[in-house]
């Protein structure tokens, strides 16, 4: 799929009342369409969700929902909710998926906006999958089209404030000026008359480059522009906290004019966001479902940091909130194994947290150029550690996959991400209130899979997985969809490696058993056996060398 400009990872919202049936549409969506956030809602819910919708926090929805036997049908819940979108200022894209219906209905959906109406009962994972990937398209250039647009929209406003700021200035101090008084022909407009001094014929090519960079807020606003350039590759390679490169400038309030107002409408303009008091936001490096992650200079501490945001609004009568909970997790724990957490707080609403910017990316960059079979037990060793802090902790991790893995100096790892983390107090369930299955389908143990109780021995599975994959660059199992690849987590065959890893066979065969009484039980007992195995392995580079 290509990259969005509207920001990776593409945002799909799942709307069904057979919570089953959406579980099912969600797995086959993660599997399908590994860079997509989904989330799912009921009905009742999503017509809720509907009255606060601003455009942001969805680009794609799955709307499953009764429509009909003819389009003036009273009980066509999907066309009243296809209307009810319509009537909005920003609608999302709707793929329509029909309990029932016919050809009338299916017309009069695409009339109400619909990207694509699919009867429910002929849904298969490919036709899912191709119409998600037309739809995000079509979406996407939406998104691009309103972009441009606001980035324009920026620019006039820059533009015209620059203007108001120079008309209010001295002609003295105009003259002494010479980017000021540039910059006060440009911001007049080709038409205005040239003054004393002043080229009578101008070069438009000229104009438009000073127009672009005239004075200090230009000079600012091509710095930001260009750093952000030099760190999207690497923000679009990676998914965790510290994923971009270092690209940004050292916190300092005075370097860069910061612009007020929607986040995306001031990164586009070039110039700093300040969205949360004391952080300035430099550059968007990473989404999940519920988070956005940004690049943020730190007023207080003086220095760069990751800022994790929450996309929804503080319920204070649900308790205990999703970033408060990760912020008590690695709280109990403080270990460099662990991400440091410098803030938590509420601002307008919305949670955020402040953790420590790790420049050096996480491990499913690491294992994508491929690693030597030292430098796979080397990480097993150390993720086992990390695991063997937080579960003394008395957490439970239930997420453990390679981008929740980041890198510091000379290859220690920080683990990341806790917002799925539980006490190991024999309560911990792989599903939640809402009767909802988190986690990702590769990385999942049997039990969690089956929604058992969780303990340590759950995140020793997710680490088997990642062995495997380490070793051979491939995830153990796969499938058509999430579905196929749980089942194969719950009774497919154990996977074997090829001939040439056999000596690593013991190690993921345990870290892999179904039961977990078969499993290794303690993070000592994986350390020591990856240690001895790395001492045995012949590095990559010496067999070349020789």
């Amino acid at each position: 799929m290509s990259k969005q400009p509207m920001d990776s990872p593409a945002r799909v919202l799942v709307v069904d009342d057979d919570v089953r049936y959406g579980e099912w549409l969600r797995h086959h969506l993660d599997v399908l369409c590994p860079h997509t956030s989904v989330s799912l809602l009921s009905r009742s819910e999503f017509e809720l969700w509907c009255t606060t919708f601003s455009g942001r926090e969805c680009d794609l929805v799955l709307l499953a929902a009764t429509f009909g036997s003819s389009p003036d049908d009273p009980q066509s819940q999907g066309l009243s909710l296809l209307r009810r979108l319509r009537a909005l200022p920003v609608t999302p894209g709707v793929i329509a998926l029909a309990e029932d219906g016919n050809e009338l209905t299916a017309v009069r959906a695409l009339h109400l906006g619909a990207l694509d109406y699919l009867p429910k009962r002929l849904l298969t994972p490919e036709r899912l999958n191709n119409a998600v990937r037309l739809g995000l398209r079509r979406v996407e250039r939406r998104v691009t089209r309103r972009l441009a647009s606001l980035a324009n929209h920026s620019r006039d406003q820059a533009r015209q404030a620059r203007a108001a700021q120079l008309a209010a200035a001295t002609p003295e101090a105009l003259a002494g000026d010479s980017d000021a008084a540039s910059g006060a022909a440009l911001a007049a407009g080709p038409g205005a008359a040239a003054g004393p001094g002043a080229a009578a014929d101008a070069n438009p090519a000229t104009d438009a480059s000073s127009a672009a960079g005239a004075g200090p807020a230009g000079d600012a606003a091509r710095a930001n522009g260009e750093a952000a350039a030099n760190a999207a590759p690497a923000a679009a390679a990676a998914s965790g906290a510290g994923a971009a490169a270092d690209a940004a400038a050292p916190a300092d309030s005075g370097s860069a004019e910061v612009l007020q107002g929607p986040g995306v409408a001031a990164l586009l303009a070039g110039a700093d966001a300040q969205l949360i008091p004391g952080y300035t936001l430099r550059l968007k490096i990473g989404e999940s479902e519920k988070a956005v992650v940004y690049l943020a200079a730190s007023a207080r501490r003086g220095y760069n940091v990751a800022l994790k945001v929450s996309k929804s609004l503080r319920d204070e009568a649900a308790g205990r909130q999703f970033l408060e909970r990760e912020y008590t997790a690695i709280m109990a724990v403080r270990s460099p194994l662990v991400v440091e957490i410098y803030d938590y707080g509420v601002s307008g609403g919305f949670e955020y947290l402040a953790m420590e910017y790790l420049p050096r990316g996480d491990l499913k960059t690491r294992i994508q150029r491929g690693l030597s079979e030292r430098q796979a037990m080397h990480f097993v060793a150390k993720i086992a550690a990390a695991l063997q802090v937080v579960h003394a902790a008395g957490l439970v991790h239930r997420d453990l996959k390679p981008p929740n893995v980041m890198l510091r100096e000379n290859d220690a790892v920080a683990l990341i991400d806790f917002g799925l983390a539980r006490s190991l107090d024999g309560t911990t369930s792989a599903i939640t209130r809402t009767g909802v299955l988190h986690g990702s389908p590769y990385y999942m143990s049997p039990e969690q899979a089956l929604g058992e109780v969780l303990d340590a021995r759950s995140d020793f599975y997710s680490l088997g997985v990642m062995c495997y994959e380490m070793l051979t660059g491939e995830k153990p199992y796969s499938g058509d969809s999430a579905m196929e690849v749980l089942q194969q987590h719950v009774s497919g065959p154990l996977p074997m490696l090829p001939p040439e890893l056999a000596r690593y066979q013991t190690l993921v065969t345990r870290l892999l058993a179904k039961s977990r009484d078969d499993r290794i039980g303690t993070a000592a007992e994986i350390i020591a056996a990856a240690t001895a195995l790395r001492e045995g392995a012949v590095d990559e580079r010496e067999t070349s060398a020789a």
